[in-house]
């Protein structure tokens, strides 16, 4: 996986990678924000908001969901409309 792309288009870039875990930085969406959610699905609660510049670390994907791990954000999913780009 060389990055990953979040709502509208816009979200994590892939900042540098190691064979386990991959760590992304969240960039800016035009919201402001990257909603963080308790799971695959928008009907799933919103934990946190996701702010450019956070970095995150992917964990696995499941259709067009991304779960990841920030250092001051718990486990959570993303949207990712475009997976592997």
């Amino acid at each position: 996986m060389t990055g990953l792309v979040a709502s509208a288009a816009i979200g994590l870039a892939m900042m540098a990678g190691v064979a386990m875990a991959q760590s992304y930085e969240v960039k800016q969406t035009s919201d402001g924000y990257l909603n963080l959610r308790s799971g695959p699905g928008t009907s799933n609660a919103i934990l946190q908001r996701l702010y450019p510049g956070m970095t995150v670390q992917y964990l696995e994907e499941r259709g067009n969901w991304t779960r990841i791990h920030g250092q001051r954000s718990p486990i959570g999913w993303v949207y990712s409309r475009y997976p592997g780009d």
